[in-house]
């Protein structure tokens, strides 16, 4: 009996797990450069994001950085967002929209559907209300791409 419990928790686990955010329009030929610093380049791609299980059905952007060098790098930067043409955050001293991140010589790392705290997926609007703020601006701003020596 235990075992068949157990055996029913990890199902649901499973299925859950696979049922979470799905993602859409993930071809890599979405990907549209942003801006090259130091041999990284950063990328970004509009996707569609769907949480069937809490209703949660959104638009996000999201940022790819790709290290085309060897060499080792600190990247920092703060991501200034307009929603229906107000900054919301211009003159902000908050860390809320800064971020720091160590990309390895070859190395990328993208943004998701799911995590945020990476500053690499700004919320763009949600798909199923047509009455909320819409992301109509984004700039990456104090952009620093720092080689870090081994």
């Amino acid at each position: 009996m235990k075992t068949r419990i157990i055996l029913l928790v990890l199902i649901n686990l499973i299925f859950f797990a696979s049922v979470g955010f799905s993602q859409t329009n993930q071809n890599n030929s979405d990907w549209k450069l942003y801006i090259e610093r130091n041999g990284v380049q950063f990328y970004t791609k509009t996707v569609k994001c769907h949480d069937e299980v809490n209703g949660i059905h959104k638009e996000v952007v999201l940022i790819k950085a790709t290290n085309t060098t060897s060499y080792k790098f600190e990247i920092k930067w703060k991501n200034e967002i307009w929603y229906d043409n107000n900054c919301v955050n211009c003159n902000s001293k908050s860390k809320e929209y800064q971020f720091s991140m160590i990309l390895e010589g070859d190395q990328s790392k993208e943004g998701d559907c799911i995590n945020k705290e990476q500053g690499l997926n700004i919320f763009s609007k949600f798909l199923n209300y047509s009455d909320k703020s819409v992301l109509t601006k984004f700039n990456l701003i104090d952009l620093e791409v720092n080689p870090l020596l081994n």
